[in-house]
């Protein structure tokens, strides 16, 4: 095969795998194929395409980007410093704790690499095929999957489905993907006309509410918030009074039709659970496991982290007692850090979390060359980003969710297509 050959069967490989965004979303098939929940939550099924087309890319040669230094220093950062760890660790701990800690750190380094794999995968996707081809299949095919299992649901479960989750494990995991990538994706996708951006922001609105998520109502304010202050700053108010009118009239009909729905009584719930006794909710003490650890986390602990996995030995060092026990309460699998945030911390200590910074700040800048973007759809990207950055220190946690590695990749492979004059 010569080479003009060999570039035409690389450019179909490509297209033909853009069309794998179509499975960014789907969580529960593992499931429903009977794999136990335990093993693949929060686990998408576009990972099990991007491991062994990795082997691909590193065979046709891969761009060595800024970020992707940055992003290879901050995984190679926190497993050294968990090898070190584990070298150090054993000699202080009981056979019971040594067999405890080895399994804990197994089940982080793949999810970490498969996080890794995903990020490269979708940046390479994002490079090869065209930007408005990708925003469109990620758009639609969240559309298709939420009405397709939505069906299904209601068909099988009847009443008891009041809360979509659509494709995802969890209602909450719904929630996030809308307001963390699905809405800031939404809203920089060019319509042919007015209504069919009525309608695909109808639907990803009552996917949202639908979901009676508080975390997620807290994730979309956050994600207003941001926006709001982009647009006050560049003096471009007109999408957020769109953003603006279309939430009030969201909340309106929620209030009006939705309230007697066992979903809209669960979240009112959890709103006054959260406004008046936060610290009775063990939910609401995991989500906060971040910082509620910097109290204990003293100067050593900072400097030697503890391992990835190591908090499921540890935990009652890192956090108080009492702390400890809310935490562990919830946790059906052994003691684990929810936020992404705090694992990377309590794993790799001050390194970590110093190399994840760099990585911030790199995708900061190249989000500001993205000349093919107008100020708008920045200010969006820019939020959505700062958004997924705030909210990682509640969860987020696990390395294998898609979230923060989908715009990690969404930011590098357009940057390279704006150094190289593409779309």
């Amino acid at each position: 095969m010569n080479d003009i050959d060999k570039n035409k069967v690389s450019y179909e490989l490509d297209n033909l795998l853009g069309y794998s965004l179509i499975l960014l979303f789907v969580e529960r098939l593992h499931v429903d194929l009977g794999v136990p929940l335990s093993i693949v939550q929060s686990f998408s099924i576009i990972s099990i395409v991007a491991l062994p087309y990795i082997h691909f890319i590193l065979l046709r040669g891969i761009h060595i980007s800024s970020l992707l230094k940055r992003v290879l220093m901050f995984v190679g950062t926190i497993i050294f410093v968990s090898l070190l760890n584990l070298n150090v660790r054993i000699h202080l701990l009981t056979p019971e704790e040594v067999n405890a800690y080895l399994s804990s750190m197994v089940r982080q380094i793949p999810p970490l690499l498969i996080g890794l794999s995903i990020f490269i995968f979708l940046r390479e996707i994002f490079y090869y095929n065209l930007y408005s081809k990708m925003i469109k299949i990620i758009v639609y095919s969240f559309i298709f999957w939420v009405i397709t299992y939505s069906i299904f649901d209601l068909f099988f479960m009847g009443y008891r489905a009041y809360r979509f989750r659509g494709p995802f494990t969890e209602p909450s995991h719904m929630a996030e993907s809308i307001a963390l990538v699905v809405l800031p994706i939404a809203l920089i996708y060019k319509y042919k006309t007015n209504l069919i951006k009525i309608i695909t922001l109808t639907l990803i609105g009552i996917s949202f509410i639908l979901t009676f998520s508080l975390s997620g109502v807290i994730y979309l304010l956050l994600f207003f918030f941001f926006y709001f202050f982009f647009t006050i700053v560049k003096r471009n108010v007109k999408l957020f009074i769109e953003l603006f009118l279309i939430s009030i009239i969201f909340i309106f009909v929620f209030l009006l039709f939705l309230k007697k729905l066992p979903g809209s009584t669960y979240l009112i719930a959890q709103f006054s659970t959260l406004l008046f006794e936060p610290t009775l909710s063990p939910s609401f003490v995991d989500r906060n496991s971040f910082w509620l650890s910097l109290k204990n986390l003293n100067l050593i602990s900072l400097l030697t982290g503890y391992g990835l996995g190591g908090e499921s030995v540890y935990y009652k060092e890192i956090f108080e007692k009492d702390i400890a026990s809310i935490i562990i309460s919830v946790k059906a699998h052994g003691f684990m850090m929810g936020s992404f945030w705090g694992k990377i911390t309590v794993a790799g200590g001050i390194w970590s979390f110093l190399a994840f910074l760099l990585v911030i700040v790199q995708a900061y800048k190249q989000i500001q060359i993205l000349n093919f973007l107008n100020k708008n759809e920045k200010n969006i990207i820019k939020s959505a980003f700062l958004t997924i950055l705030i909210t990682a220190t509640f969860t987020l946690g696990p390395f294998q969710k898609s979230t923060i590695w989908f715009w990690l990749a969404f930011i590098d492979g357009l940057y390279r297509k704006t150094l190289e004059g593409k779309q």
